[in-house]
Protein backbone atom coordinates (compact mmCIF):
# COMPACT_ATOMS: atom_id res chain seq x y z
CA UNK A 1 0.00 0.00 0.00
CA UNK A 2 2.66 2.49 1.04
CA UNK A 3 4.62 1.82 -2.44
CA UNK A 4 1.13 2.31 -4.12
CA UNK A 5 0.77 5.80 -2.37
CA UNK A 6 4.44 6.57 -2.67
CA UNK A 7 6.05 5.12 -5.64
CA UNK A 8 8.90 3.66 -3.14
CA UNK A 9 9.09 1.63 -0.01
CA UNK A 10 8.85 2.91 3.23
CA UNK A 11 12.33 1.98 4.13
CA UNK A 12 15.64 2.01 1.68
CA UNK A 13 18.70 0.43 3.60
CA UNK A 14 21.89 -1.09 1.91
CA UNK A 15 21.94 -3.96 3.66
CA UNK A 16 19.35 -6.93 4.98
CA UNK A 17 20.35 -5.84 8.32
CA UNK A 18 20.10 -2.49 8.26
CA UNK A 19 16.87 -3.44 6.53
CA UNK A 20 15.77 -5.31 9.64
CA UNK A 21 16.77 -2.27 12.31
CA UNK A 22 14.52 -0.05 10.20
CA UNK A 23 11.77 -1.98 9.97
CA UNK A 24 11.78 -2.74 14.05
CA UNK A 25 13.17 0.94 15.15
CA UNK A 26 12.57 3.70 12.45
CA UNK A 27 9.13 5.24 11.80
CA UNK A 28 8.71 5.80 8.12
CA UNK A 29 7.98 9.11 6.05
CA UNK A 30 4.37 9.85 6.35
CA UNK A 31 3.16 9.13 2.66
CA UNK A 32 2.02 13.03 2.34
CA UNK A 33 5.96 13.86 2.45
CA UNK A 34 6.37 11.99 -0.20
CA UNK A 35 3.36 12.68 -2.18
CA UNK A 36 1.73 16.28 -1.01
CA UNK A 37 -1.76 15.90 -2.14
CA UNK A 38 -2.46 12.57 -0.03
CA UNK A 39 -5.38 13.85 2.39
CA UNK A 40 -4.09 13.55 6.31
CA UNK A 41 -6.41 10.33 6.82
CA UNK A 42 -4.28 8.18 4.48
CA UNK A 43 -1.24 9.07 6.47
CA UNK A 44 -3.03 7.80 9.27
CA UNK A 45 -4.40 4.98 7.82
CA UNK A 46 -1.12 3.33 6.26
CA UNK A 47 0.80 4.49 9.42
CA UNK A 48 -1.59 2.96 11.79
CA UNK A 49 -1.49 -0.14 9.41
CA UNK A 50 2.58 -0.52 10.01
CA UNK A 51 2.83 0.36 13.10
CA UNK A 52 6.18 -1.58 15.12
CA UNK A 53 3.32 -3.13 17.69
CA UNK A 54 0.79 -5.77 15.90
CA UNK A 55 -1.70 -4.63 18.87
CA UNK A 56 -1.97 -1.38 17.67
CA UNK A 57 -2.82 -2.16 13.87
CA UNK A 58 -6.16 -2.84 12.79
CA UNK A 59 -8.23 -5.67 14.39
CA UNK A 60 -10.04 -6.30 11.53
CA UNK A 61 -9.99 -5.93 7.36
CA UNK A 62 -13.64 -4.58 7.76
CA UNK A 63 -12.61 -1.91 9.98
CA UNK A 64 -9.23 -1.40 7.99
CA UNK A 65 -11.38 -0.92 4.82
CA UNK A 66 -14.16 1.30 6.53
CA UNK A 67 -11.11 4.00 7.33
CA UNK A 68 -10.16 3.37 3.37
CA UNK A 69 -13.46 4.12 2.19
CA UNK A 70 -13.48 7.46 4.17
CA UNK A 71 -9.95 7.92 2.51
CA UNK A 72 -11.18 7.09 -0.81
CA UNK A 73 -13.84 9.66 -0.76
CA UNK A 74 -11.59 12.56 0.41
CA UNK A 75 -9.71 11.80 -3.03
CA UNK A 76 -12.81 11.92 -5.01
CA UNK A 77 -13.33 15.26 -3.59
CA UNK A 78 -10.24 16.75 -3.74
CA UNK A 79 -10.28 15.26 -7.42
CA UNK A 80 -7.81 17.17 -9.84
CA UNK A 81 -8.71 19.33 -12.58
CA UNK A 82 -5.63 18.71 -14.93
CA UNK A 83 -4.71 15.01 -15.77
CA UNK A 84 -1.10 13.69 -14.42
CA UNK A 85 -0.36 13.05 -18.23
CA UNK A 86 -1.42 16.72 -18.87
CA UNK A 87 0.70 18.10 -16.23
CA UNK A 88 3.82 15.75 -17.68
CA UNK A 89 3.39 17.12 -20.56
CA UNK A 90 3.49 19.94 -19.48
CA UNK A 91 6.79 19.99 -17.32
CA UNK A 92 8.25 18.27 -20.50
CA UNK A 93 8.14 21.62 -22.17
CA UNK A 94 10.07 23.50 -19.61
CA UNK A 95 13.90 24.21 -20.24
CA UNK A 96 14.54 23.28 -16.15
CA UNK A 97 13.61 19.87 -16.54
CA UNK A 98 15.95 19.11 -19.77
CA UNK A 99 18.19 16.71 -18.36
CA UNK A 100 15.27 14.27 -16.59
CA UNK A 101 14.30 11.21 -18.40
CA UNK A 102 11.10 10.10 -18.14
CA UNK A 103 11.23 8.26 -15.26
CA UNK A 104 12.90 10.72 -13.24
CA UNK A 105 9.89 13.64 -14.60
CA UNK A 106 7.38 11.13 -13.40
CA UNK A 107 8.69 10.89 -10.20
CA UNK A 108 9.23 14.88 -9.82
CA UNK A 109 5.59 14.59 -11.05
CA UNK A 110 4.73 12.75 -8.35
CA UNK A 111 6.41 14.18 -5.23
CA UNK A 112 4.84 17.81 -6.04
CA UNK A 113 1.63 19.59 -5.81
CA UNK A 114 -0.16 21.85 -8.68
CA UNK A 115 -1.09 25.76 -7.03
CA UNK A 116 -2.45 27.84 -8.71
CA UNK A 117 -2.29 30.92 -6.56
CA UNK A 118 -3.37 34.79 -7.84
CA UNK A 119 -1.96 37.88 -8.56
CA UNK A 120 -0.72 40.23 -5.48
CA UNK A 121 -0.09 36.90 -3.32
CA UNK A 122 3.19 36.70 -1.65
CA UNK A 123 4.35 33.06 -1.64
CA UNK A 124 7.43 33.75 0.41
CA UNK A 125 8.02 36.26 2.75
CA UNK A 126 11.53 37.28 4.03
CA UNK A 127 12.37 36.20 7.11
CA UNK A 128 9.59 33.55 7.65
CA UNK A 129 11.14 29.53 7.89
CA UNK A 130 10.15 27.38 4.81
CA UNK A 131 9.84 23.83 3.94
CA UNK A 132 9.40 23.90 -0.03
CA UNK A 133 10.79 25.18 -3.16
CA UNK A 134 8.44 26.21 -6.42
CA UNK A 135 8.65 25.70 -10.33
CA UNK A 136 7.04 28.55 -12.08
CA UNK A 137 4.90 26.99 -14.76
CA UNK A 138 2.60 30.23 -15.45
CA UNK A 139 3.09 33.42 -14.65
CA UNK A 140 5.32 36.37 -13.43
CA UNK A 141 6.80 36.51 -10.00
CA UNK A 142 8.98 39.26 -8.36
CA UNK A 143 12.22 38.96 -6.07
CA UNK A 144 12.84 41.62 -3.45
CA UNK A 145 14.67 42.51 -0.48
CA UNK A 146 13.71 44.71 2.25
CA UNK A 147 10.68 45.74 -0.13
CA UNK A 148 13.45 46.67 -2.45
CA UNK A 149 12.71 44.59 -5.95
CA UNK A 150 15.73 42.71 -7.28
CA UNK A 151 14.73 40.57 -10.13
CA UNK A 152 11.71 39.10 -12.10
CA UNK A 153 11.06 35.14 -12.35
CA UNK A 154 9.09 33.91 -15.48
CA UNK A 155 7.85 30.47 -16.52
CA UNK A 156 10.42 27.65 -15.83
CA UNK A 157 12.15 29.48 -13.15
CA UNK A 158 12.35 28.16 -9.70
CA UNK A 159 12.16 30.25 -6.21
CA UNK A 160 13.08 28.85 -2.80
CA UNK A 161 15.58 26.02 -3.61
CA UNK A 162 18.34 26.85 -1.43
CA UNK A 163 16.23 25.38 1.55
CA UNK A 164 17.56 21.99 -0.41
CA UNK A 165 21.34 22.40 0.21
CA UNK A 166 20.65 23.38 3.94
CA UNK A 167 20.95 20.94 7.07
CA UNK A 168 18.94 23.01 9.31
CA UNK A 169 15.64 24.88 9.15
CA UNK A 170 16.73 28.21 6.96
CA UNK A 171 14.77 30.92 6.78
CA UNK A 172 13.64 32.69 3.54
CA UNK A 173 16.24 35.57 2.26
CA UNK A 174 13.58 36.98 -0.30
CA UNK A 175 9.99 37.85 -0.31
CA UNK A 176 8.48 36.21 -3.79
CA UNK A 177 4.85 38.07 -4.69
CA UNK A 178 2.69 36.78 -8.04
CA UNK A 179 2.72 39.87 -10.47
CA UNK A 180 0.16 37.93 -12.35
CA UNK A 181 -2.20 35.09 -11.66
CA UNK A 182 0.42 32.12 -11.58
CA UNK A 183 0.49 28.64 -11.50
CA UNK A 184 3.63 26.69 -9.45
CA UNK A 185 4.67 23.26 -9.04
CA UNK A 186 5.43 23.24 -4.76
CA UNK A 187 8.01 20.67 -3.93
CA UNK A 188 8.79 20.25 0.14
CA UNK A 189 12.32 19.70 0.03
CA UNK A 190 11.86 16.68 2.60
CA UNK A 191 10.21 15.13 -0.49
CA UNK A 192 13.23 15.64 -2.85
CA UNK A 193 15.82 14.57 -0.26
CA UNK A 194 14.48 10.78 -0.05
CA UNK A 195 13.77 10.90 -3.42
CA UNK A 196 15.65 8.53 -5.73
CA UNK A 197 19.45 9.09 -5.99
CA UNK A 198 18.44 9.71 -9.84
CA UNK A 199 15.71 12.09 -9.34
CA UNK A 200 18.04 13.68 -6.87
CA UNK A 201 20.87 14.42 -9.38
CA UNK A 202 18.67 15.14 -12.21
CA UNK A 203 17.89 18.26 -9.79
CA UNK A 204 20.99 19.40 -8.58
CA UNK A 205 22.10 19.52 -12.33
CA UNK A 206 18.94 22.09 -12.63
CA UNK A 207 19.70 24.19 -9.62
CA UNK A 208 23.62 24.52 -11.12
CA UNK A 209 21.91 25.79 -14.66
CA UNK A 210 19.79 28.08 -12.83
CA UNK A 211 22.74 29.71 -10.45
CA UNK A 212 25.03 29.92 -12.85
CA UNK A 213 22.27 31.53 -15.29
CA UNK A 214 21.51 33.82 -11.97
CA UNK A 215 25.50 35.03 -11.35
CA UNK A 216 25.50 35.57 -15.45
CA UNK A 217 22.76 38.25 -15.00
CA UNK A 218 24.63 39.20 -11.70
CA UNK A 219 27.67 39.80 -14.09
CA UNK A 220 25.97 41.28 -16.55
CA UNK A 221 24.41 44.08 -14.42
CA UNK A 222 27.34 44.92 -12.51
CA UNK A 223 29.31 45.23 -16.15
CA UNK A 224 26.80 47.98 -17.14
CA UNK A 225 27.35 50.50 -13.65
Amino acid sequence: MYKMLTGRLPFNASNQLSLTYEILNVAPPMPSQLRPELPALLDEICLKAMRKNATDRYDTWIDFGKDLSKAFSALRLAGETISDSAKFTELRTLSFFEDFDDVTLWEALRISAWRNIPKGAVIIREGDSGESFYLLVEGEVDVSINRTSINTVRRGGCFGELLYFSDKVAHRTTTIAANTDITVVEIKTIALKVASSACQVSFQKAFMRVLIDRLTQANAKLATR
